[in-house]
């Protein structure tokens, strides 16, 4: 009879997992369909907001971290005031370095540690390229160095060069070489799971244009 108990018992709480875990992949994924997609500082907020909310309910899990901190840095290149872009960016830091305690040396944290970095520089281009541009560049090395097959390293490095002229070490040139590479990473990129960084290649693309 114990033992009857406690296999009941036993399949009741795999059952609550199983369950739980559902619920936990559903709302990521439904999350991250909307952040792919969004264009408009509202949607952007949207979607932080509810991978905030799925980090506080499951903090030991990293992606939603990792996914608050990307959200938040795309929508740092939507103010108009900016004074507001760096707190704003200090909150995106608070969750990459969160997912980084988390996820020890892995190449899409440190890519958008780098995001973030580069996002800094668009205060003030002419006095904060030479502060923030070597940093991340350190960094985007390191994403690269992490796993060489990541394509999203790549494509903000195109992206980087793309914005720095040829004399400072950038130059349409430099910046095409480095979006071809990513968008044929980008081809045979396969994610490690369904919930896994998936971003970048449309703005690969793009940017490719951009350099014609």
């Amino acid at each position: 009879m114990k033992t009857t108990l406690l296999l009941f018992s036993l399949l009741i709480s795999i059952s609550a997992m199983c369950q739980e875990n559902k619920k936990y992949t559903e709302s990521m994924k439904r999350n991250i369909a909307m952040l792919d997609t969004a264009t408009s500082m509202n949607t952007l907020q949207l979607a932080t907001n509810s991978f905030e909310r799925i980090a506080n309910a499951e903090k030991d899990e990293w992606l939603p971290y990792y996914y608050c901190a990307y959200g938040i840095g795309r929508m740092s290149y939507l103010l108009t005031d900016k004074t507001t872009v760096d707190p704003m960016l200090d909150r995106a830091q608070v969750f990459i370095d969160k997912a980084d305690s988390l996820q020890k040396d892995n190449s899409e944290i440190y890519t958008i540690k780098s995001f973030i970095l580069s996002a800094r520089i668009m205060v003030d281009p002419m006095t904060r390229g030479a502060q923030f541009g070597p940093q991340s560049g350190v960094v985007l090395e390191k994403a690269i160095q992490l796993d060489p097959e990541n394509p999203r390293p790549y494509m903000l490095k195109g992206t980087a060069a793309l914005y720095t002229p040829a004399a400072f070490g950038g130059g349409k040139d430099k910046a095409a070489v480095l979006l071809q590479t990513a968008i044929e990473k980008y081809k045979a990129f396969k994610p490690a799971g369904e919930l896994m960084p998936d971003w970048g290649e449309q703005r690969a693309v793009q940017m490719l244009e951009q350099c014609k």
